[in-house]
């Protein structure tokens, strides 16, 4: 994954960068019918957590 210049790159700014990949191909996946509406919440529920997560610091 490259850093665009202007994007934090502290190991949190990463960690979140990920999450967001991870929810963005799930939600690939269910467009294209391969998973269900449960699974792409669940991995939007975990974004969010982390989210709140971070911002708490």
């Amino acid at each position: 994954m490259s850093l665009a210049k202007g994007v934090k790159h502290g190991r949190k700014a990463i960690i979140q960068q990920h999450r967001l990949t991870v929810f963005l191909r799930a939600f690939d996946r269910y467009c294209n019918g391969e998973v269900p509406a449960e699974y792409v919440a669940e991995r939007r529920n975990k974004l969010k957590e982390i989210e709140g997560r971070v911002s708490k610091r």
